[in-house]
């Protein structure tokens, strides 16, 4: 979807030598551009097709490219877990990063209290965000997996 070209305000009020029958917007119109594709393309500029014509689903891994308005309760709750997965899978690291650096800190300084504590506090945080989230998003990829493989054997049945 391309957006229309807002027109400079210098172009709206210069004198133009536009025929007398056409008004000034018109002959200050710029030329038409060819539209762009939306979506991504090949090398050549052909656009790729819809999700599933690339071999993904929609809400699957590519979720990205899955049309807004999907109602498929399933795909919609899976692709909740996964976001859910990736910001656990952050916070996680994150806290991770946090009780390292807090330890190299602490280990220069003769681990000072509170270098402890953000240690043994960074390493729970990181163990409870991790571990669920690992798993769930391990569960999502192997959902995605076995749909992709179910679509899969459908087609080669419905072919002959």
């Amino acid at each position: 979807m391309t957006r229309p070209d807002p027109v400079p305000a210098s172009a709206a009020s210069e004198p133009t030598d536009a025929p007398a029958g056409s008004t000034a917007s018109e002959a200050s119109e710029p030329a038409k551009r060819p539209r762009r594709l939306a979506g991504p393309t090949s090398g050549g500029g052909e656009p790729l097709g819809e999700p599933e014509e690339r071999g993904g689903k929609p809400g699957g891994e590519g979720a990205a490219d899955a049309p807004a308005g999907n109602t498929d309760h399933v795909l919609v709750q899976r692709e909740r877990m996964r976001r859910l997965a990736v910001v656990g899978k952050r916070v996680g690291y994150l806290a991770l990063l946090v009780a390292i650096v807090a330890f190299l800190v602490g280990v220069s300084n003769d681990l000072p209290g509170w270098s402890v504590a953000l240690v043994v506090g960074g390493f729970a945080v990181a163990t409870a965000c991790l571990v669920p989230a690992i798993i769930l998003g391990y569960a999502v990829k192997a959902a995605a997996r076995e749909d992709r493989e179910r679509d899969a054997q459908k087609r080669r049945t419905s072919r002959g």
